[in-house]
């Protein structure tokens, strides 16, 4: 692998012939620099036990006389083979996409991987629960004629619920699923053998031993969108821009009734885009108080994507463009939406709006919570992770082959992907991994070294195993202060 000499103070050291003084600022390093750095230091020869008792180390380096004994050995020991482990490291990690953002970008693992006894999933976006983080998706046994409803931990790919779907439900379509906060579970489904029939909205309800399913609304227009509001409801939006808030504890008598509904303003000869994605026509930011949606002008490919109030379904922005949008989504400051269309997501709405930003042919394009992070996930699994708002490439993740999407809880706590090649899989990352890419090793978060450790131990035996030791080595490593790391 060639290496680009890292800049700053790394290179100006390199270049003055002071290798241990670069060792010295190892912990300042982010992860992806500290490799670079050490594989450059082992290019040259130089090692950090290189040193004679009573003399400097290396070229040029001076040694104090608190380094010599038995104890000073151990800390040359433990240096030596620290530097020899990310040496290892570094031939071990790929480097990242060539000729976009950085030019090094380690790869990381899931922490836990593989649902089992699944088979194919039906439901086109399984949803996550927004307080516990739980997975529900719709999925067929291995007959491939029963539909079932199952709830799964994807931190531990543990099955905590499952249920047979009634009859009426097996065989159709579900268009989408939407985990509410209070573990109430609403569904878009339209029956294949009834294409005219219109799309139902329903709600499933479970405990330890049954599921029940009520039917919660209709449209003669045909399909539904959904999104998860912050107030513990769910908002759906019909097909000709009515939106209704159903509160997630969704009244269980017989005369159930229909909150009030919202016109949001859906142009003339408009109707609320399909989509490729489920999430591709309907997006409500973080607090709630604003509704992006997607219209199709019928006939056309003409697109809308506006912004509105919520609460009075008046217009706050809009643009038009001339080709199907693959998703859209708000930004963490609740005020602009993003909106990709082929391989560029653009920005509406907010006070800034960010330039066009290229991603490629990508599946998933998501804005963490945090405002620090944004990810890019492909259908090969690869999910590049870019800082935020200057979108550089700092790392990578290695996600399911075959992905099918990507989500996060509001709390953005830890990251979830799911892929279908045969047989569903899942995989699902604490998100201080993130963290660890783009940050000096000595500032990340006091957690990482158990992390680090956890993940290691998850990837026993596999190539990332000498990767993420290498990581949770450095994140220990603290110099004392006043002397020099050899």
């Amino acid at each position: 692998m060639t290496e680009e000499l890292p800049g700053g103070p790394v290179a100006s050291l390199l270049a003055a012939g002071h290798p241990e003084r670069v060792w010295e600022l190892l912990p300042k390093l982010t992860f992806g620099d500290a490799l670079r750095a050490v594989s450059l230091l082992h290019r040259t020869g130089w090692r950090p036990d290189h040193r004679v008792s009573g003399q400097g180390a290396g070229s040029g380096g001076t040694g104090d006389a608190g380094d010599t004994g038995e104890a000073g050995d151990a800390h040359a020991r433990r240096s030596a083979a620290l530097f020899d482990l990310l040496v290892h490291t570094n031939e071990q990690v790929r480097p990242g996409p060539g000729g976009r953002g950085a030019s090094f970008a380690p790869r990381f693992p899931p922490v836990a991987r593989g649902l089992t006894g699944l088979g194919i999933a039906t439901a086109a976006q399984p949803s996550l629960a927004p307080d516990t983080g739980l997975l529900a998706l719709v999925h067929r046994d291995g007959s491939f004629r029963v539909d079932h409803l199952s709830i799964w931990d994807p931190w531990s790919c543990r099955r905590v619920w499952w249920h047979p779907l009634p009859r009426g439900f097996g065989g159709g379509r579900f268009t989408r699923l939407l985990f509410a906060a209070d573990g109430q579970i609403f569904a878009c489904h339209r029956p294949d053998r009834f294409p005219r029939e219109p799309e139902r909205l329903l709600v499933f309800g479970y405990d330890a031993g049954s599921l029940v399913v009520r039917e919660l609304d209709s449209t003669p227009m045909g399909f539904y969108a959904l999104a998860p509001m912050p107030d513990e409801a769910v908002c759906a939006v019909r097909a000709d821009g009515e939106l209704t808030v159903w509160p997630a504890a969704a009244d269980a008598g017989p005369a159930l009734r229909r909150p009030p509904a919202v016109q949001l303003p859906v142009p003339t000869g408009h109707e609320l885009d399909v989509g490729l994605r489920p999430d591709a026509n309907l997006a409500v930011s973080a607090d709630g108080e604003r509704i992006c949606l997607v219209t199709r002008q019928r006939p056309g490919t003409l697109r809308q994507i506006t912004v509105a109030d919520r609460r009075t379904g008046k217009e706050l922005a809009a643009t038009t463009l001339g080709s199907s949008v693959s998703e859209i989504s708000f930004l963490p400051d609740g005020a602009t939406a993003a909106f990709r269309a082929g391989s560029t997501v653009s920005f509406l709405g907010g006070s800034l709006p960010a330039a066009d930003w290229s991603v490629g042919p990508a599946q998933r394009v998501l804005f963490l919570p945090d405002g620090e992070h944004a990810l890019v996930a492909h259908a090969s699994g690869s999910i590049e992770v870019h800082t935020w708002p200057d979108r550089a490439l700092v790392g990578s993740l290695s996600g399911p082959e075959f992905l099918i999407t990507l989500a996060v809880p509001p709390a953005g706590d830890r990251l979830v992907a799911l892929g279908e090649r045969g047989r569903v899989q899942t995989a699902a990352w604490d998100s201080a991994v993130l963290r660890l890419l783009h940050r000096p090793l000595d500032e990340a978060a006091p957690q990482a070294p158990a992390l680090v450790r956890a993940m290691s131990t998850q990837a026993a035996g596999d190539r990332w195993e000498p990767h993420l030791r290498a990581l949770a080595a450095i994140l220990e490593h603290r110099p004392r202060p006043g002397r020099r790391e050899y």
